[in-house]
């Protein structure tokens, strides 16, 4: 099942529901780099050629802080927080959450993705 946020519904620290847990060999680490998009994949149409609705410059990608919650986006080891509130105008439907790190600088680029649903 996957999340669900409404709109004006902000995910943050306090609200994680587009969280993402990293781990290496079975443990929770803290990564160098994190960044993630949000696209909209509501209708067949956008499911094939999927909408980026964050950030709103398309190709960009919002850099989470690293620090540790409430000033940045971790919120424990290995667990971040994609902060973002749907508008009141975002469709409704499913999402994905696109999520690119690395453990240490020098490391290859790793992906991770979620879908959830945007909903009144």
């Amino acid at each position: 099942m996957s999340a669900v946020l409404a709109r004006q519904q902000a995910s943050t620290c306090t609200n994680p529901i587009l969280d993402l847990y990293v781990t290496h060999a079975g443990m929770l680490i803290n990564v160098s780099i994190l960044e993630f998009q949000i696209f909209d994949i509501s209708d067949s149409t956008k499911y094939a050629n999927p909408v980026q609705v964050y950030p709103a410059i398309v190709g960009n990608r919002q850099t989470v802080n690293l620090a540790a919650c409430p000033g940045g986006d971790r919120i424990s080891t290995g667990r971040y927080v994609a902060k973002w509130t749907p508008t009141n105008t975002e469709a409704l439907g499913l999402h994905e959450v696109r999520w690119f790190f690395k453990l240490s600088p020098l490391d290859q680029e790793l992906t991770s993705s979620e879908t959830f649903d945007v909903i009144i």
